[in-house]
């Protein structure tokens, strides 16, 4: 019975370190950047997918995807935004300070057009690579049209800081793109994520 009780104890103290862990690094995190909460309470991972507003790339349609949108403009848990709408995109613009802005690109291959990608524009300057690997995690890959590609289908483009070569976690983060996991899988060509190197 005692061998029961250290052992539950145990489990329990286990459990109690990885969430006040998980709640620090979160913490440490978005406590001072309004954009990196704002990136973190609209996008996450649903079926091995990266989705942004629940939009969901390669299985949603581009009609649900601008009634999503439609109806977020009403949410209060999501920031209002503008919406311009053509046959193979949909644009969005939040009038937040800073703003943000967007696009959602439809595959014509599929009647009816859904979803390819969704590409968020992050505001200039507030984003660095250091701050979507807190997001994202460990990339596969670095392409040599400088963009890092992250586990289901998140991409993300960037401006290098330096003219070396070297890639840092200051380079500045120009867009970031949710496409089907399974592009971003099949496309895997140029450079292995090594870490912040020269590629």
């Amino acid at each position: 019975m005692r061998r029961f009780v250290v052992v539950i104890a145990a489990v329990f103290l286990g459990c109690l370190l990885v969430v006040v862990g998980e709640r620090a690094i979160a913490s440490a995190a978005t406590t001072d950047n309004a954009v990196i909460q704002r990136l973190v309470r609209d996008s996450q991972v649903v079926d091995r997918q990266w989705t942004w507003r629940a939009i969901y790339p390669g299985r949603d349609t581009m009609e649900y995807a601008f009634r999503l949108l439609q109806d977020s403009r009403a949410d209060s848990f999501y920031q209002p935004i503008k919406i311009q709408r053509n046959q193979s995109y949909i644009d969005w613009t939040m009038s937040t300070d800073p703003a943000w802005a967007g696009s959602i690109f439809s595959d014509n291959d599929l009647p009816p057009p859904h979803v390819y990608a969704v590409g968020i524009d992050p505001p200039r300057g507030y984003l660095t690579l250091g701050d979507v690997l807190l997001i994202y995690g460990l990339p596969i890959e670095y392409t040599d049209q400088q963009a890092l590609c992250f586990p289901h289908g998140a991409c993300v483009s960037f401006l290098a800081a330096s003219s070396s070569g070297r890639l840092s976690p200051h380079d500045r983060v120009l867009l970031i793109t949710y496409i089907t996991a399974r592009v971003v899988e099949r496309a895997r060509s140029d450079f292995r994520w090594q870490g912040f190197r020269r590629y």
